[in-house]
């Protein structure tokens, strides 16, 4: 899914699991942590503690639950107070083998006035394929963040998403999703205003 102004990054997820050698960061603006959840759980566990499973309430949402108890890996991106990512970050969950299940989650958190743009796209070869993911924004006050997600999978698959994003004073979350594949696709948005505008 090409959008103008040139990707700033890609992060490649084939069966839920981050996939180095398929991936490229690119040069990222100074303070702007990206990457895959397992890995930042490894190497920087702190600066996930107080951010990972704050802005969903698994106790009314059964699959962004199930998504917690199973969660392994996932995409993280975090952009500090006045920081603009130009160009677009791409994530890519694709599928392959026989009716493969995953749990991804994506954390995203922007600070006061910061921006992304971030295209999610889900692709797969795989048949019969269930991915159960889960989304977290927070976005503080002025913050703008573009979010576009494509679905392409095989007929036979099942793709639930859960989005949670709560956004601060003149936060902008702007979401556009385009159903292209899959037997059954549902996409559940829940957006929290805190504060005026």
């Amino acid at each position: 899914l090409p959008l103008k102004g040139g990707g700033a990054a890609r992060l490649v997820f084939v069966n839920g699991r981050y996939v180095d050698e398929l991936s490229h960061l690119g040069k990222l603006p100074n303070g702007v942590i990206l990457g895959s959840l397992a890995d930042i759980l490894n190497s920087q566990p702190a600066s996930l503690e107080s951010r990972l499973g704050k802005a969903m309430d698994t106790a009314r949402k059964p699959m962004a639950a199930l998504n917690t108890a199973w969660i392994e890996d996932g995409m993280v991106l975090i952009v500090p107070r006045g920081i603009a990512v130009e160009g677009t970050i791409e994530v890519v969950f694709a599928t392959t083998g026989d009716a493969p299940v995953a749990h991804p989650r994506l954390l995203v958190e922007l600070g006061d006035t910061a921006e992304a743009t971030l295209v999610e796209c889900h692709l797969g070869g795989a048949a019969g394929g269930f991915a159960n993911q889960v989304a977290e924004v927070a976005l503080g006050n002025g913050a703008q963040f573009r979010h576009y997600v494509l679905h392409a999978e095989p007929s036979a698959s099942t793709a639930v998403e859960t989005v949670a994003a709560k956004l601060g004073r003149d936060a902008a979350y702007k979401a556009f999703a385009l159903n292209a594949g899959g037997g059954l696709v549902r996409r559940e948005v829940e957006v929290q205003l805190t504060q005026p505008g």
